[in-house]
């Protein structure tokens, strides 16, 4: 989504736990993202010390039922059940703060076999990590082991059944 027609405030939809896969799980239908890991909770956190709040990174396959999505947005309706369903929100393993210098600076791809399916950069998000931490802490609180799921790149598309594997 380019800046022009992104909208000024995030779009923000809970994920339920039961929707969380682990490695080497099979899923369908993925956009991956990458995800910001709450290590200290906090209301109304300034952007200016927003980043002291990350305890890790993770990356994720943010994955929607368009079906329901649609059927939800015809009616005028909330469409958290077309994100929630169970494992549609696979997630790699917990990445340190420490092993990631530079988040805003970050390549994220996702290769279905050997099919590259979406190629983006941290730094080409509509709004940064220490934005969506400040906006999403002013409407609720952020909690320790909170994950907040950044956004896609380019290529969101449905895809035939894959399995989630950490790089080396």
């Amino acid at each position: 989504m380019g800046a022009a027609s992104a909208p000024k405030d995030p779009v923000l939809f809970l994920k339920p736990t039961p929707s969380y896969v682990r490695n080497g799980g099979s899923v369908l239908l993925p956009p991956g993202v990458g995800v910001v890991v709450i290590g200290k909770g906090g209301k109304d956190i300034a952007e200016s010390t927003s980043m002291d709040h990350i305890a890790g990174y993770a990356l994720a396959i943010d994955m929607t039922a368009r079906n329901l999505q649609a059927k939800a947005k015809k009616a005028g309706l909330p469409w958290a059940h077309a994100k929630g369903l169970d494992t549609f929100t696979p997630i790699s393993d917990f990445i340190p703060k420490s092993a990631v210098p530079s988040p805003h600076d970050l390549n994220l791809w996702l290769k279905v076999g050997d099919e590259l399916r979406q190629n983006g950069y941290t730094g080409d998000m509509v709004h940064n990590i220490p934005f969506l931490i400040s906006y999403v802490s002013r409407i609720m609180t952020l909690e320790e082991g909170d994950l907040l799921i950044t956004g896609t790149p380019e290529g969101v598309g449905p895809a035939a059944c894959l399995r989630l594997v950490s790089p080396d």
